[in-house]
């Protein structure tokens, strides 16, 4: 009874997320597409496809992502994996503060970003006046494919660094020193034993941004050059120029599609079980195969070939400085076992000194650019000039003397808040039904909620698009509220599934067995104890709604903007100062939440200690 109980309070509890992501997300995706193989009388044909081999622009335009994407998720791969590896082996002190710098790019708004690349990029912007300096005279950043690949690796690069760190804790430092006992230089043991282990964090890693990366459409447009036209932007015009839903149909299919075999390659060489952070390889039990290892990542020959070719090499490297350093001071034999250890201790000590020099550079990569937009929208010029000239308050008067920008704010702020509280209702009920029991298709609604988070944004917003403007919602708050709904909800779920990890069912049992209802234990049980994992959920529900602009440019209509979508406008026709006051707001209010949320995400890792004294409040009087 108490087990059929309990699933219907688990069904009940899924049952709204599930509706609304079939209605809103898998509904209007597969219904958009559908339109590719239906022609202007409603008939099944193909017909629309052949505009993709009759043009061969359509294959470059796809060639181009393919490339675009490839090179920015080996730039993150390359940037990421010191950082991670840093990360990995600092104390939890240290890793904590340098998370928030890692993760500040995604707090800082993305057009934050990309205009303050387009500042630091410009002819006359600081880099390349740097480069001039230096005797660079033809460097040129700004509208080509460095730009594009610099401002596309920098909004990714967290994405990687967080994958491969979560694989990389999991690894066991004692296997290194077991390598160093067996003879193995530190070199050899890197490449040897632990990169290896590493990989499935690396793929993990590679996957997440390369697919991500194929639905950019806002750098390439504002960094780059025709040139560099992705397949998002070829949709975008399809749908708001020539207003050809067919074809941008048979586009959206054909990202979907490149997106689904990206995942089949990486399931078949990899393996799915390797984002949830399983290692390279796992020893059985003890049995009848007891010590036999099983290999879950790569088994590719030339991959272990490789990866001993490079042991090998950073032996020898590590082994001419140390010949090298022997030649200029010679020790007697007799010194030799005193000296060996200080000086590997000085060489741990030079190559963590290295590392750290390495990541700090990185570092200032991923935080100092967004910082940029602050002093241009002081400037008392009518254009972008870096160094500003002058001092002015003028163009933060111009932004609240706006009704447009003042209007586009406040709607921003209205359809957030919204979506805050239905996202976090739904992820809450959602996060709550998954964590406390076990069903059968509890893998398929995993992989229905965290759908959103893996599907091109492009294709979300313009099968929505397709579904809201039939029913004439396009235009309106409630679609807005609708679309970032859709977009938001995985992040909560996810949020609030980590906190309860660290939830101790036992309070609910006790709270039952204290005559409490289901209902009054989650809000006087529950609630209390995961309170800051929820708030910090809901002001992520917040952060991705106030932020997008893929939704907002097909949902918005008309001239009620959002503020990511007027910025947008402001950016393409003239950018101009108040672009810059406007990002700088943005940037303060995004990062004043982002430190707030971090905040409540630590107070609730540890919910036992309170625990005793929320089911205090159940006891009747006379039991105290």
């Amino acid at each position: 009874m108490n087990e059929d109980a309990a699933g219907r309070r688990s069904f009940w509890l899924l049952a709204p997320a599930v509706g609304f992501l079939l209605v809103f997300f898998v509904y209007p995706v597969v219904d958009m597409l559908s339109v590719a193989f239906i022609d202007s009388g409603g008939r099944f044909t193909l017909g629309n496809f052949a505009r993709l081999f009759e043009h061969a622009v359509y294959f470059k335009v796809l060639r181009i992502t393919f490339e675009i994407a490839l090179l920015t998720t080996l730039l993150c791969l390359v940037l990421g994996y010191p950082v991670a590896y840093f990360l990995a082996h600092s104390n939890a002190t240290l890793r904590g503060k340098l998370l928030l710098v890692v993760l500040m790019p995604f707090w800082t708004g993305f057009l934050v970003r990309t205009f303050s690349w387009m500042i630091l990029l410009a002819d006359a912007g600081p880099l390349t006046a740097i480069g001039h300096r230096l005797g660079l005279i033809e460097l040129q950043l700004s509208n080509n494919l460095v730009g594009v690949l610099i401002g596309m690796s920098h909004a990714l690069l967290p994405l990687a660094v967080l994958n491969m760190l979560a694989v990389m804790q999991s690894i066991d430092g004692n296997l290194m020193r077991v390598a160093a006992t067996l003879g193995a230089r530190p070199g050899e043991a890197f490449w040897r034993v632990y990169f290896p282990l590493s990989l499935p964090g690396v793929a993990a890693a590679a996957l997440v941004v390369f697919i991500t990366a194929l639905g950019f459409f806002i750098t390439p447009a504002v960094l780059g050059s025709p040139q560099q036209t992705m397949i998002a932007q070829v949709i975008i015009v399809q749908l708001q120029e020539v207003l050809n839903w067919r074809f941008a149909a048979v586009l959206s299919l054909v990202l979907l599609a490149s997106s689904l075999i990206v995942y089949f390659v990486y399931d078949r060489f990899v393996g799915l079980s390797s984002i949830a952070g399983a290692g390279a390889g796992v020893v059985e039990p003890a049995g009848a195969r007891a010590g036999r290892v099983v290999r879950t990542g790569p088994r590719l020959g030339i991959g272990i070939a490789l990866l001993g070719a490079l042991g090998r090499a950073s032996s020898a490297v590590a082994h001419l400085r140390e010949t090298s350093g022997r030649w200029l001071a010679a020790p007697t034999d007799s010194h030799a076992a005193v000296l060996r250890p200080a000086a590997a201790a000085r060489g741990a000590g030079g190559e963590r000194r290295l590392q750290a020099f390495v990541v700090g550079a990185i570092l200032i990569f991923l935080v100092v650019p967004s910082f940029f937009v602050i002093p241009v929208s002081f400037t008392s010029s009518t254009f972008l000039d870096f160094p500003p000239r002058g001092f002015s308050w003028r163009w933060y008067g111009e932004f609240f003397r706006s009704p447009i920008w003042v209007s586009a704010t406040l709607r921003s702020l209205y359809v957030a808040a919204a979506v805050a509280v239905l996202a976090t209702t739904l992820g809450v009920c959602a996060a709550l039904a998954l964590s406390r029991r076990e069903f059968r298709a509890k893998r398929w609604v995993m992989a229905l909620v965290l759908a959103p988070m893996i599907l091109p944004r492009m294709i979300i917003a313009v099968g929505l698009f397709y579904l809201l403007a039939r029913v004439q919602l396009v235009g309106t708050d409630l679609a807005l509220i609708i679309g970032h709904t859709v977009l938001a909800f995985p992040f909560v779920v996810v949020t609030v599934l980590a906190m309860l990890k660290n939830y101790d069912p036992q309070f609910d049992r006790a709270a039952m067995t204290l005559g409490a209802t289901p209902l009054r234990t989650f809000f006087n049980v529950t609630l209390p104890l995961i309170k800051s994992g929820v708030v910090a959920a809901a002001i992520f529900a917040f952060m991705t709604s106030f932020d997008d602009l893929n939704l907002a440019l097909f949902l918005a209509g008309g001239e009620q903007n959002t503020l990511p979508k007027q910025m947008w406008s402001t950016m393409i026709l003239q950018a101009n100062p108040l672009l810059g006051a406007a990002s700088t707001m943005l940037l303060i209010l995004m990062t004043a939440f982002a430190f707030a949320a971090e905040m409540l995400s630590r107070r609730g890792r540890t919910t036992a200690p309170r625990g005793k004294a929320v089911l205090e409040t159940l006891e009747p009087a006379s039991a105290r």
